[in-house]
């Protein structure tokens, strides 16, 4: 009986041994499968990273490659630029800005056009207090029409001067043909 109990012993830790190996050999198999679903799930996420990232990218980089030579173009002269599209964020806005400025730049270009056609009536209004440009424009054209002024007082008292020198040669040879 006792060799029975032995053998049953024996039979009992063979099986517990076997049920152990096996839940082992899950348990590896189960943390084989977490590893590579965890790594599947890095790779997936560090693809989408890289995928948004390079969307956030190429939406900034491109209205701002076309502010930069919007920038360039103004500083060359030249008010015939396109703009990105305002919009509501801080690139729509420095695009907002930049139209802003390419529109007060073109309005000074047409009142120094009209000043070098000779309208010193034009009337420059600064845009604000620190306005520098426009509150040297209205200098200007202030100082245009006193210099003017000034050169047409000149003309009527040589107008006026030529017309009595005249005068005074035709009674000088008046005088002279009576001799």
């Amino acid at each position: 009986n006792l060799r029975e109990t032995h053998d049953v012993i024996k039979q009992i830790r063979a099986r517990v041994d076997a049920l152990r190996a096996a839940d082992i050999s899950a348990a590896k198999n189960a943390a084989k499968k977490a590893q590579l679903y965890g790594l599947v799930a890095g790779l997936l996420g560090v693809l989408l990273a890289v995928g948004v990232a390079w969307a956030v990218a190429n939406a900034v980089r491109g209205p701002l490659g076309k502010l930069e030579q919007a920038a360039t173009a103004i500083s060359l002269g030249d008010l015939a630029i396109d703009l990105p599209e305002a919009t509501n964020d801080e690139i729509g806005r420095l695009s907002a800005a930049f139209g802003q400025m390419r529109d007060y730049l073109a309005t000074l270009e047409l009142t120094a056009k009209e000043i070098a056609s000779g309208n010193l009536m034009v009337v420059v209004e600064p845009v604000s207090e620190r306005d520098a440009l426009g509150h040297a424009f209205a200098a200007m054209v202030e100082d245009l029409r006193g210099v003017v002024g000034q050169v047409t007082g000149a003309t009527s008292t040589l107008t006026a001067a030529s017309q009595q020198l005249a005068a005074t040669s035709e009674e000088a040879g008046r005088a002279v043909g009576e001799i």
